[in-house]
């Protein structure tokens, strides 16, 4: 293949990854919104899919797209390697600064491409995860049920008292607009709802192990849904209250 013929499959190439780029940030930004505006949106908490995948799924995808981008831009700078060193010295013919000022550029370029993985990140309340009891294994709260005992008072006793708790928790999702994204881990999740990550685990019926992994690897890995786990969160908050 000639090189003017490369570098016009490059630029078409270019401008179809940096179209999907922004198309695949505003798709996530303005279209799947997450759990919060969505409430605002929808009147109720929903996780929004397009193509049967999830904000989380798109940004993967949308990341994907970054590091093929960078790669393609990459290959095109190298082929443009010369005429980008003759277009320095032709600007800059009666200094010597064209080759600092390009190592200059490659060193700010690397060096705003590396520094996320450096950022560390604040984490909003803290909480020993010891602090509350275990739960049962299956943490759900089971629509209200007859209870068959002998004496009637203490069935009324028990039947009352299953209501309240139920009246307790929709009160509970009610008032408390849970604040929960899918690139927090479980354990910051835990601790910034004040729970223990053991007992989220339990009643995920996943491995503690997890309690490190981000909250959107889990649901896809154990095939969860943002809502789930929001529902979850809210029953361990409701039942350490």
């Amino acid at each position: 293949m000639k090189k003017n013929k490369l570098n016009l499959l490059l630029d078409a190439v270019l401008l179809l990854l940096t179209a999907g780029l922004a198309g695949g940030g505003f798709l996530v930004y303005y279209v799947l919104v997450p759990g919060r505006e969505a409430k605002a949106i929808y009147g109720h908490y929903a996780e929004l899919k397009f193509w049967g995948l999830s904000r989380f799924e798109w940004a993967d995808i949308h990341l994907i797209l970054c590091f093929i981008f960078l790669a393609v831009l990459f290959l095109h700078i190298v082929l443009h390697w010369k005429m980008l060193i003759n277009m320095m010295k032709t600007c800059f013919r009666r200094t010597r600064y064209h080759r600092p000022i390009i190592f200059l550029l490659i060193f700010f370029t690397l060096g705003i491409m590396i520094l996320p993985f450096f950022i560390q990140p604040e984490i909003q309340g803290r909480m020993p995860e010891s602090s509350l009891h275990l739960l049962d294994e299956q943490i759900r709260i089971a629509p209200e049920q007859p209870v068959q005992i002998q004496n009637h008072n203490t069935g009324q006793q028990i039947k009352k008292s299953q209501s309240s708790t139920l009246s307790a928790v929709e009160g509970h999702k009610q008032e408390v607009d849970i604040d929960v994204n899918g690139r927090q881990t479980l354990r910051e999740a835990c601790i910034q709802h004040g729970i223990s990550a053991k007992d989220l685990c339990s009643a995920l019926h996943i491995p503690y192990d997890a309690k490190n992994e981000r909250l959107g690897r889990i649901k896809r890995k154990h095939n969860l849904t943002m809502t789930y786990i929001k529902e979850i969160i809210l029953q361990l908050k409701a039942t350490s209250e």
